[in-house]
């Protein structure tokens, strides 16, 4: 044989099973024998090409069916971007089989552009939610944010955006940013000057406290009487209460932090509270240990409070919505608030 002509090697299982009727040609040379049936279920793209024949529908194709180009018996289609890693992760998305783990973005990134592309909808679906896991969204944000935009996902473009911002803006530089306008940046900085403002502003404004059922007036920062008050009135339950000073400090270093960082996050941080632990402990009501439960406890409230507010300054934001997420639980009800969203 010729020394040019190219060896077509054979995938492994489950696409090298004999019943097949349909080869998939991949750009490193690999032929995966798929069915027919399976894939014009789970893909409008290949139902169109094979129902037609010649892969010409009414719309750009990016794969063509060469009816000159046959394996044995069976007809090839080449596939002239996919390599053999990436259409093995696609189809086992699409066969009874085990889905594969993408650990890396840089492994995801391309088996989602083709779940995209050929319109694998329960593929693109799983890809979708893999990438707004937390375990890329915790480190890599702005890759996310990114990659989403890049394939205009609006609903996990706006899902990133909590992550990117407690992350820090610009952050580091990422490749994936080349591929995004301008104007998904600028709208991002945008994002971020509105939700710092606002949520900065809960720690100077107590509004939000007056009728927020979660506020217990028995804290010991309102009961106290022997530790130095502050020279803050907050009206709670129809009654007059003044905090004490050390709470009225954690408040301002609260402030502080969260015009750096627009995250619930860091009013819970050792950073912010621990200063008040040391000046509550000169007091013998408040540093009785009931003092660090307490400022605990409204520390987590107030974190709630401030993820809310970004969420409402990004539903606002037209037609920005921004949800905040860090626990599966969380992340399935805000992806529902970010559903609808759009970018361009």
């Amino acid at each position: 044989p010729s020394s040019n002509m190219a060896v077509y090697r054979p995938a492994g299982a489950p696409f090298n099973h004999e019943s097949a009727d349909v080869i998939l040609r991949t750009t490193d040379d690999v032929d995966f024998r798929v069915h027919k049936g399976i894939l014009a279920i789970a893909s409008p793209f290949f139902s169109d090409m094979f129902a037609l024949g010649q892969g010409a529908t009414d719309r750009p194709l990016t794969t063509k069916v060469q009816p000159e180009e046959q394996e044995g018996n069976l007809q090839v289609v080449p596939m002239l971007e996919e390599n053999s890693e990436v259409l093995d992760k696609l189809l086992r998305l699409c066969y009874p089989v085990p889905a594969p783990d993408n650990k890396a973005l840089d492994e995801l990134t391309p088996v989602l552009a083709a779940a995209l592309k050929y319109q694998l909808e329960h593929a693109a679906e799983r890809l979708k939610s893999d990438l707004v896991s937390p375990r890329f969204m915790r480190d890599e944000p702005l890759r996310v944010f990114a990659i989403a935009r890049r394939y205009n996902l609006d609903k996990e473009t706006t899902a990133a955006i909590p992550h990117v911002l407690r992350q820090g803006l610009p952050g580091p530089y990422v490749d994936e940013l080349k591929y995004i306008p301008a104007s998904a940046i600028h709208r991002l900085w945008e994002v971020r000057r509105r939700a710092t403002s606002l949520a900065a502003s809960l720690a100077s404004d107590f509004q939000w406290l007056t009728n927020n059922k979660a506020i217990n007036r028995t804290w010991v920062f309102f009961l106290c009487t022997v530790c130095a008050a502050s020279d803050v009135t907050i009206a709670i339950d129809g009654r007059e209460i003044r905090p004490r000073a050390w709470w009225k400090e954690y408040m301002r270093r609260a402030e502080q932090a969260l015009r750096e960082t627009p995250a619930g996050s860091v009013v819970t941080s050792s950073t912010v509270l621990w200063p008040s632990f040391k000046a509550m402990g000169t007091c013998a009501t408040c540093g009785s240990g009931r003092g660090v439960d307490d400022l605990r406890e409204f520390s987590e409230i107030f974190a709630a409070r401030i993820d809310r507010t970004i969420m409402e300054v990004c539903a606002s934001s037209i037609p920005i919505t921004i949800p905040n997420l860090l626990t599966d639980e969380s992340m399935a009800f805000h992806m529902q608030i970010a559903d609808g969203t759009k970018w361009d």
